[in-house]
């Protein structure tokens, strides 16, 4: 088994338990699930919860900018700002740039409410949860953030499957 195959094993394990957590712990708050995990992690050695939750976190922001360099602003049938290697313009790669900053903080903010239980009490939960929480409008907004994400993981799921092209990274 090559590297490549290892790499899309763990990845396609780590969608899964993404989306089942998010089913199981965000939208309907029935069972912590990843955050139970990471909590026992810890008892077992100090360490291991904040490897497995660097993991988790680590990868979804790897997944986000991978899904945002792969679709480069493509917009029914054509691409805004494409990424493509020796041919990539300097605006298209400052645009993904500051495409890639803004989602970091979505992915952060995402990952703190995800994890609350686990990162109790911490700056990033005080800060991204119960501040953000807090503001009017902003706060009903991030409560139903995730069913958006959901649909997006289903949308874009079905081409990527589906329409594979040879030779594609």
């Amino acid at each position: 088994i090559n590297a490549e195959y290892m790499g899309g094993i763990m990845s396609t394990v780590l969608s899964l338990l993404w989306i089942i957590h998010i089913f199981v712990y965000n939208i309907t708050k029935y069972d912590g699930f990843l955050n139970s995990a990471f909590v026992e992690l810890n008892g077992v050695f100090s360490f291991l919860g904040v490897v497995a939750y660097a993991i988790f976190t680590f990868y979804l922001l790897w997944a986000t900018v991978k899904g945002v360099l792969k679709v480069g602003m493509r917009l029914l049938f054509f691409e805004v700002h494409p990424m493509k290697v020796g041919d990539t313009l300097m605006n298209s790669f400052l645009f993904n740039c500051a495409l890639i900053l803004i989602v970091s903080v979505s992915v952060t903010q995402f990952a703190a409410q995800s994890f609350r239980v686990y990162a109790a009490a911490t700056a990033v939960d005080s800060l991204f949860v119960t501040y953000i929480e807090s503001l009017k409008g902003v706060g009903y907004a991030f409560r139903y953030f995730q069913y958006a994400l959901l649909g997006v993981v289903i949308v874009s799921l079905l081409p990527l499957v589906l329409c594979r092209r040879r030779g594609e990274d």
